[in-house]
Formats: structure tokens, C-alpha cells, sequence
């Protein structure tokens, strides 16, 4: 099954969504934009509704955007409900979007964006790479005619290739509200204090990378950095500043920059 079941080989994906996440909105939201041919269905525990199956008569692909945990009960109790309305699931192409979890049967399609509450612009969503992990990467990238940037993972490297994408976009978030929060207990300063320098310095890192870095780390100014150690003090953040230094000791030349 996990080789393109498309009618013929120009045929395009024409998926249906399913799922009522941040992720499912979004992708809709994008194909409504752009007019994609697709469907939505958006209640993924009621997998006995005519409506869905109405939908994927009308379909080629079917992309469950569940929560990781559940992708695969969700892809098991479909076909077995498929197969008894005569719906035949090797006929279909089936997708999901968890970079970290591999699932017989099912292509990975992995957005490289984080998607929050709100919706997002056209041009936000048409620069959004999409990460291709499958054994027909090259088909299903070709029939999935979206213009976004692609890219192949294999299927050996997507646990590694989330977590690049886990640290490089959450484990920031993490160490931005640690810090504000301790600063507004400490010293009283509001959270917005922080946001021309935050915003600035994301800005210098997409378009300078290495270069970016700044401060006494970059100076390699070990008075000032012990000082700033000294004064966070027990604080969770002075292991975290720590484990900075011994990663940057540790990292290996970049030629690149």
C-alpha cells in the first residue's frame, strides 16, 4: 500500500484532512487559499459518519492530522471501515505529518513550521518546505503539486531530523519565558522589555547564522560570563547558560559561514 495508488502517474494528490488541529486548520486554510482540489473532515473519533465516506469516494489521498499517538488506530479503523462500504484502501495514497513516527503503509509529509492559533498569509504558507519521508519520495513529491520547497529525509534519519526541528523552534520558547519570567520576579521587568532585542536577534541569526552571536560569549569574555553565572545563582537558568558554553566548546568548525 505505500507505494502511490494515484489512477495515473501525472495524476495529482487530491487529499482529504483529517483531523481538527492546529495543523489540519492551517492546511486547509492554505488549500482554500490557493484553490487546491481537497476535502476536510474534521472528527477523527466518529469514523462511522456517511459524510467521510462520501468524502473519500471523491478522493485520491487520505491525510490523517491526528495527534502522533493516534495516526496509526486512526489509519487501521479507517481501512477497516472502508472496506465495508466497498471502499477499497489500496486504491488510496495514505499520509501523515509526524516527522518522528514511522507507519507501515503511510508516506510522511512533514511541514517545517510552527503553527500557532492564528491563521497565516499566502505568502507565509507558500514557504513552508515540506519534508518528504517515504520509500517513493521523488512521486510523491511530483504528484503533491504544491509549489512549496521539498525536501528528502530518509526514514533512518527522522527521529534526528525532529529533534533539529524540535530544538531549533521549541526549546527557544522555553528558555525566552524562563528568562522572562525570572526577570519580571527579580528585577520587575515586564516581558515586553525583551521583545526588540528578541525580535532583532532573530532576524540577525536567519540572515548572519554563526555571525549572529553577540556578547560576552562570542568575546569570549570569561569575567563577564562568570559574573552573569554568579548572579543567576541557583537559578534553573545557570545550568542551562552552562550547558551553552560546554556545547559551544564542543561544536566543530563551521566552514560554511
Amino acid at each position: 500500500m505505500k507505494v502511490l495508488k494515484t489512477t495515473a502517474a501525472e495524476a495529482p494528490i487530491v487529499p482529504l484532512l483529517i483531523g481538527k488541529g492546529k495543523l489540519a486548520r492551517h492546511l486547509h486554510h492554505y488549500f482554500h487559499l490557493i484553490e487546491y482540489p481537497h476535502k476536510h473532515y474534521d472528527d477523527a473519533r466518529n469514523l462511522i459518519e456517511p459524510d467521510l465516506y462520501r468524502k473519500i469516494s471523491e478522493v485520491n489521498a487520505i491525510w490523517i492530522l491526528t495527534s502522533d499517538q493516534s495516526i496509526d488506530s486512526v489509519f487501521q479503523a479507517l481501512k477497516i471501515e472502508m472496506i465495508k462500504r466497498d471502499l477499497d484502501p489500496e486504491k488510496y495514497t495514505f499520509i501523515h505529518s509526524s516527522a518522528a513516527t514511522e507507519i507501515r503503509d503511510m508516506h510522511t509529509l512533514h511541514p517545517l513550521m510552527t503553527f500557532g492559533p492564528e491563521l497565516y498569509t499566502l505568502e507565509q504558507y507558500q514557504k513552508i518546505p515540506f519534508a518528504v519521508i517515504s520509500s517513493d519520495a521523488e512521486t510523491l513529491s511530483e504528484n503533491f503539486t504544491l509549489t512549496n520547497p521539498r525536501f528528502q529525509i530518509f526514514s533512518a534519519q527522522r527521529a534526528l531530523y525532529h529533534a533539529y526541528a524540535v530544538m531549533m523552534s521549541n526549546l527557544p520558547i522555553l528558555l525566552w519565558s524562563l528568562t522572562t519570567a525570572e526577570a519580571k520576579q527579580r528585577i520587575a521587568l515586564s516581558p515586553d522589555t525583551f521583545h526588540p532585542i528578541l525580535k532583532q536577534t532573530v532576524e540577525n541569526f536567519i540572515h548572519s547564522s554563526n555571525a549572529a552571536l553577540t556578547g560576552p560569549i562570542a568575546r569570549n569574555d570569561t569575567a563577564t560570563i562568570e559574573k552573569n553565572l554568579k548572579a543567576l545563582g541557583k537559578s534553573p537558568l545557570t545550568e542551562i547558560y552552562q550547558s551553552f558554553l560546554t556545547a559551544l566548546k564542543e561544536k566543530p568548525d563551521d566552514h560554511s559561514t
